[in-house]
């Protein structure tokens, strides 16, 4: 499982994030719930590194974004923060991007 506020992976049933020191108790982290059980939330999709790319996967490693992005900050208020060749912009839970001119 993935620690919702740093995005590092964390060994399951964690109490608390070893990275970020953060709670890993809410009920919306319970690892017995599959991601079919429960709608996706901002909180279950986490930055994923593959190599020198980014993207955002579920709890369960699955790659719900794809790996396009060349640096990606954790979701807040339902945007992420993602760069892409040298430019920010920000994506949403469905990976519309969002660019600035």
């Amino acid at each position: 499982m993935f620690c919702p506020y740093c995005g590092k992976e964390v060994k399951e049933g964690a109490k608390l994030c070893p990275y970020c020191g953060k709670s890993m108790q809410a009920d919306e982290l319970k690892s017995s719930e599959t991601s079919a059980e429960k709608p996706m939330t901002i909180a279950s999709l986490v930055p994923y590194r593959k190599g020198d790319k980014w993207g955002f996967s579920d709890e369960n490693k699955n790659i719900v974004i794809p790996l396009l992005y060349d640096n990606a900050i954790s979701f807040s208020e339902g945007l992420a923060a993602v760069e892409l060749n040298g430019k920010w912009g920000y994506i949403d839970t469905k990976g519309t991007q969002y660019w600035e001119d």
